[in-house]
């Protein structure tokens, strides 16, 4: 591997390709030195000492290597026990937090002796520090006494051997253990990638027509992977998808606090994704935060969200975006089906009946007022029970959601479509 290519691995964080490169240079130089100690051995004491010096100095060269590879990974073992999370701040929302859900204990003993037997050979080795030098020395005589046999330099390859070998497999052992092993234990705690796709999907987190809260998704593949995600505790959540998919699963199960933490931090890893921020925007909705919901989505393409949120500005001018972005929507045959924007669509227009009558622009309030009609038509042939919300906002008896008020109790379109026909009179 060219030194380039190396140091791109090390900046993109592809340590495989490290460790790859690490191990096959570390073994190939081993071997080729332990070969030209034997061919050393060979011209010094004969062809019996130089064929012990290099079969016993390669076995040696692979118990060394297997001992640090070993040692590599005890220290290396990742945590896997669930820690409580300190409560997470809510960005623009105040002091209030959310605390991160606990999660199960992962029974892993391994993780137990690693810590022990790390603990113990560092305080034990800091206690002997004056006396490991001396028995390696005296450790790599008895290994050349009674294994390579060679008198000139035996020791010295010994000692040789052991620290090249064990450093390395410790390296090896260790970087190994703290990227693949890691990223294996992520991938059978953490979430599935498929459940995070099913629970992402942009149709399955839809604001009720009111925008007062996230509607329960009828899909029961969706509601089993939500199932599945919400086991997982934030904390185990490893990219902003998963973070984005855990936020969707729980607003649709209710928790909107939560899936708002869990959105804001998706965003603020993945800034340039439209779809994090079209999901937060609904939860801000959801809450009641329409001006969050306004400013995060005023960057964001035309979405349903941006156009209920336009709706709560309480301006002509939140009023005209409103519109603008509905019919840019009502464009798109499949958004055209959407209940949510016909009903929004209505409420814009009734916003601008209003603006239109405290000017004094007649034509203009009449014609606000059959676009109205028209989109209640569209909204109820969608589906007939929104008949209740829609008179809602028309005689609203109090309520803030008065987008129609201003359009007289007695008009004759909106009566005949939303209120209830009289009984039948009795014979």
């Amino acid at each position: 591997m060219k030194a380039g290519i190396f140091t791109q691995a090390i900046r993109t964080r592809e340590f495989a390709a490290v460790a790859d490169w690490f191990a096959i240079y570390f073994f190939l130089l081993g071997a080729a030195c332990i070969f030209l100690a034997a061919l050393a051995a060979l011209a010094s004491g004969g062809w019996t000492t130089g064929i012990r010096v290099f079969s016993f100095g390669l076995l040696l060269f692979g118990a060394c290597s297997i001992s640090g590879w070993l040692l590599g990974l005890l220290f290396g073992i990742p945590r896997t026990l669930a820690r409580a999370q300190s409560p997470q701040p809510q960005a623009n929302s105040g002091t209030a937090t959310v605390a991160a859900p606990q999660g199960t204990r992962v029974n892993t003993n391994l993780e137990d002796v690693s810590d022990w037997l790390t603990k113990t050979l560092i305080g034990v080795g800091l206690t002997q520090l004056y006396l490991v030098p001396g028995y390696i020395w005296r450790a790599s005589g008895a290994l050349n006494h009674y294994g390579f046999a060679w008198k000139d330099s035996g020791q010295l390859l010994a000692l040789s051997v052991f620290m090249y070998a064990f450093c390395g497999g410790f390296w090896l052992g260790y970087i190994a253990t703290r990227t693949a092993l890691t990223k294996l234990l992520d991938g059978l705690e953490g979430a599935d990638d498929f459940a995070v796709e099913i629970s992402l999907a942009a149709d399955q987190l839809l604001l009720e027509v009111s925008g007062k809260s996230i509607l329960p998704s009828k899909s029961e593949e969706v509601t089993t992977a939500d199932t599945a995600l919400l086991r997982i505790p934030i904390f185990k959540l490893s990219s902003a998808r998963q973070l984005a998919a855990w936020g969707a699963a729980q607003a649709r199960s209710g928790d909107l606090d939560a899936a708002a933490v869990a959105l804001q931090q998706a965003k603020l890893s993945d800034p340039g994704e439209v779809k994090y921020k079209e999901a937060l925007g609904k939860i801000y909705a959801a809450r009641g935060d329409f001006d969050l919901a306004d400013r995060l989505l005023r960057s964001v393409p035309n979405s349903e969200t941006g156009m209920l949120a336009a709706l709560y500005v309480d301006t002509k001018e939140g009023a005209q975006r409103a519109l603008e972005i509905g019919k840019s929507l009502a464009g798109d045959p499949a958004a055209n089906k959407s209940l949510n924007l016909h009903v929004w669509l209505a409420c814009a227009y009734g916003q601008l009946h209003k603006w239109a009558g405290k000017e004094g622009k007649k034509d203009d309030a009449e014609a606000a007022r059959q676009s109205v009609v028209d989109e209640v038509k569209q909204a109820l042939a969608i589906d007939p029970s929104s008949k209740k919300w829609l008179r809602s906002l028309w005689k609203p008896e109090g309520s803030k959601d008065d987008d129609l008020e201003s359009i007289p109790d007695d008009d004759k379109d909106l009566t005949a479509l939303l209120e209830e026909p009289p009984p039948p009179a009795r014979p």
